[in-house]
């Protein structure tokens, strides 16, 4: 007797319509249980993020409201996702290098000119999605998306700073009350 498969609860944050069809067709190609999801921005991928729980997160790195690297950064300090798998989704060659060469536990990435439903089914099955999640990043780990983001945008990358910082900081002060 076959056991069903636990669904793989999928949310899809791109801005641009036709790489968001493209990832969804390659997601039904890989004719696995899936439950999908979609954010246009960043902001809409928190609120999604808050409000459910998901297994992977497909991840733009340019988006209207700025970086993916920056809400990959913010699920991996902060618990946002609750350690949900990170596919970076980037067509922007020294980003796939970059992400590539520092290889982090629940993070791959995917060029957008080399995507297939092939490569996503080994990422959403092989590598197991369900266990790689991962409650809270290593400073180091931290560090190097930091980093990353700093020579990408600083301004970005400080307001990501402060925004970790306000966070943890109410997390810590609304602890003792």
């Amino acid at each position: 007797m076959e056991v069903p498969s636990k669904k793989i609860r999928i949310l899809i944050v791109e801005d641009d319509m036709i790489d968001r069809l493209q990832v969804s067709r390659a997601i039904e190609k890989t004719r696995l249980d899936v439950e999908l999801d979609e954010a246009l921005t960043l902001l809409q991928a928190r609120e999604a993020l808050r409000m459910k729980d998901f297994d992977v997160v497909i991840l733009d790195n340019h988006l209207p409201d700025g970086y993916g690297a920056q809400l990959a950064d913010e699920m991996m300090t902060t618990g946002l996702g609750q350690g949900a798998r990170i596919v970076m989704l980037t067509g922007d060659p020294t980003v796939i290098e970059r992400l590539s060469a520092e290889p982090l536990e629940g993070r791959s990435v995917l060029d957008k000119d080399e995507f297939s439903a092939r490569r996503l089914r080994e990422i959403l099955q092989g590598d197991g999605a369900e266990n790689t999640r991962h409650p809270h990043a290593s400073s180091e780990e931290c560090t190097k998306l930091f980093m990353m983001l700093a020579e990408e945008n600083l301004p970005e990358a400080l307001d990501t700073l402060e925004t970790v910082y306000q966070d943890v900081w109410s997390r810590v002060s609304g602890a003792g009350t």
